[in-house]
């Protein structure tokens, strides 16, 4: 009331900025993920280049049937490795490698489409926030301590209310410790009760 009509005049404004961050949020999360794919097909292409590598190695090895045997142990871990697995391991593990490849392909293409269209949305409402700032800058300068007092309050209001729910949570483990006491207790009197029944018997 004594600030005036400006707090509803520059209200869409202050609506728009908390928009406009769950908005920027959401781009950041696609960004990560498309990073994330980005590292994925190129782990897996890796991967693909180290089969290919290894068969080749495979084949060369079949072919140099003058290679004795001495000089085998001077050839690098690949070759060695490559000489003790058979051809359909090393084709099985190509095929997996190329599939894998396949795969993470078609997921960075489809996260980088996400990324550049949650970016596209972040970039258009970020412009249509700073337009509004300038067309209602006098009613948002006038209306800013409210609006600030506003945000505090529910800053404080999120705080108590994960102060309850924490309270909550303890209230019932302890609700559940103290039946799980009380039947211990009952557990202790139950066999005390039939030690002395049986004492007196004897």
């Amino acid at each position: 009331k004594k600030l005036g009509n400006c707090v509803e005049k520059s209200k869409p404004y202050y609506e728009a900025r908390i928009d406009l961050n769950e908005t920027k949020t959401k781009y950041l999360n696609a960004k990560n993920r498309f990073e994330t794919a980005q590292e994925l097909y190129v782990a897996a292409k890796n991967m693909q280049m180290y089969a290919e590598e290894n068969l080749e190695n495979f084949y060369l090895m079949k072919n140099q049937n003058k290679i004795d045997s001495s000089n085998l142990a001077d050839l690098d871990n690949s070759l060695s490795m490559s000489n003790s697995i058979d051809k359909e391991s090393l084709l099985k593990i190509l095929d997996i490698a190329k599939i894998k490849v396949n795969e993470t392909e078609l997921s960075k293409q489809s996260s980088d489409i996400e990324q550049i269209e949650a970016f596209k949305i972040y970039e258009e409402k970020r412009l249509k926030v700073e337009q509004m700032e300038k067309d209602m800058k006098k009613a948002i300068e006038k209306s800013r301590k409210y609006f600030e007092l506003k945000s505090n309050l529910y800053k404080e209001l999120r705080f108590l209310f994960t102060k309850i729910e924490g309270l909550k949570s303890c209230l019932k483990e302890a609700k559940q410790t103290y039946q799980q006491s009380l039947r211990n207790l009952e557990l202790i009197s139950t066999e005390i009760h039939t030690q002395r029944q049986t004492m007196s018997l004897i």
